[in-house]
Order: structure tokens, then C-alpha cells, then sequence
């Protein structure tokens, strides 16, 4: 593979392994129900009216959720992007002197 491919298929692999990390550290502290319409609708991209049919509620509920879930979870990548780059320049400082 080309060094270009390479660089692609890690930055999808990283993409998702700070999707998960950001997952778990979010299902704490919502209701099992609202993890389970942010995941089929924003990760499984599961169209609004199918998520609500299948969980048994409203598509404006499903959108509630959605924003509401997907709030917290833009804070906690957020945290967790802040976190890998704090650690990262600690380890260059360790490095450098």
C-alpha cells in the first residue's frame, strides 16, 4: 500500500477508536433509552422515523435526544482530544530534556 492508503486506513482506525472511548465515557450519564436512539441515529446513521418506530417513540423525541446527547458527546471528545494532546507534549518534553 501507498503511504497516502497507510495514512488513510490509521486515521479511520483512530477516527474510531476515539468514537468508542467518547461512547463509553458518555453512556454514564445518560438513560440507556437516549443512548440507544443517539447511537442508531448519529453512529448507525439509522434515519430519524426509523429510530423512533423502533424505539417506540416520537421523531421530534428522537431529535431531542439527538441534540441533547450529541451535545455532551461533542464536550467529552472535546475533553478527550485535550487529554491525548496534554499527554502528547508531556511526552515531548520528557524527550527534549
Amino acid at each position: 500500500p501507498r503511504d497516502d492508503e497507510l495514512e488513510n486506513i490509521w486515521n479511520a482506525e483512530w477516527e474510531q477508536n476515539v468514537v468508542g472511548v467518547t461512547i463509553e465515557r458518555v453512556k454514564p450519564h445518560i438513560r440507556a433509552e437516549h443512548f440507544q436512539i443517539f447511537y442508531m441515529n448519529v453512529i448507525q446513521g439509522k434515519p430519524c422515523r426509523e429510530v423512533a418506530r423502533l424505539m417506540g417513540t416520537t421523531v421530534p423525541q428522537v431529535y431531542v435526544v439527538r441534540h441533547r446527547v450529541g451535545k455532551l458527546f461533542k464536550q467529552e471528545r472535546q475533553a478527550l482530544e485535550a487529554e491525548q494532546e496534554a499527554a502528547l507534549q508531556s511526552r515531548e518534553a520528557e524527550t527534549r530534556g
